[in-house]
């Protein structure tokens, strides 16, 4: 398995995400992607750890209305939601999720910085950089 990104979330959504109610990670921006992908998860405050590793497929790009159908097939959110936070965007993203791996021992934001000196949390996403990051992803194995 080879890890591409890092993601962060907010802890309800990651919640939501375990409990198999969230089944698309909706974004505004993301990268062209066009297979099968890995990421870390970090979750914010007030958890700020890297909890999960998911397998999402490849980005689904769409319009609101796209999304809208897509989150249909969840018991999570709502459609207001989805359009507070897509509005003003000409392109919408949802990552489909296909598998959830929660580390036996996340990572705290301290041990973070510990491993990688300035470590930052992503504010969406960030790619991983396999030279940069390759003892985080060491430290989870």
């Amino acid at each position: 398995m080879q890890i591409e990104f890092m993601l962060s979330l907010k802890e309800q959504y990651m919640n939501a995400i375990e409990d198999k109610i969230k089944l698309h990670e909706f974004r505004r921006r993301f990268l062209k992607v066009d297979h099968d992908f890995y990421s870390l998860i970090y979750v914010s405050s007030p958890i700020k750890k890297v909890t999960t590793i998911i397998k999402f497929g490849p980005p689904i790009k769409g319009t609101i209305d796209d999304m809208l159908a897509l989150r249909q097939t969840h018991n999570f959110s709502n459609d207001k939601a989805i359009k507070d936070y897509f509005k003003g965007s000409k392109t919408c993203y949802a990552l489909p999720i296909k598998e959830i791996q929660m580390l036996n021992n996340p990572i705290p934001l301290k041990k973070l910085r510990e491993l990688v000196p300035n470590f930052a949390p992503p504010q969406s996403y960030f790619i991983i950089d396999n030279d940069k990051y390759s003892v985080i992803i060491n430290y989870i194995k």
